[in-house]
């Protein structure tokens, strides 16, 4: 028998992933905001700011998301751990060189 997760259940693990990675991200000096869920997203959307730039992470269908600091369609994360996800949000923070 599978074992499948309503989609509360898996926005509920994004919401709590999105914390841990604004808690890691206070931590280690970055800013963040908190914006509670929205119509437009279906927990939390969290804001790291770093050197003025900006990148948004949200869950959505049970899939962690982000916009990058260019802005456009959101775009899957591709990790699920919280250092992972801030690392990554990092990288796209950070100025190319």
């Amino acid at each position: 028998m599978e074992n499948r997760l309503s989609s509360r259940e898996l926005d509920r693990r994004c919401q709590e992933l999105l914390q841990q990675v604004r808690n890691k991200a206070t931590e280690r000096g970055v800013s963040s905001a908190w914006t509670e869920a929205a119509p437009e997203w279906r927990t939390a959307l969290v804001e790291l700011t770093l050197g003025g730039a900006v990148v948004q992470l949200f869950g959505d269908n049970g899939q962690l998301n982000y916009i990058g600091p260019e802005g456009g369609e959101a775009k899957l994360v591709p990790c699920a751990e919280a250092d992972a996800v801030l690392d990554f949000a990092i990288s796209l923070l950070s100025p190319r060189a």
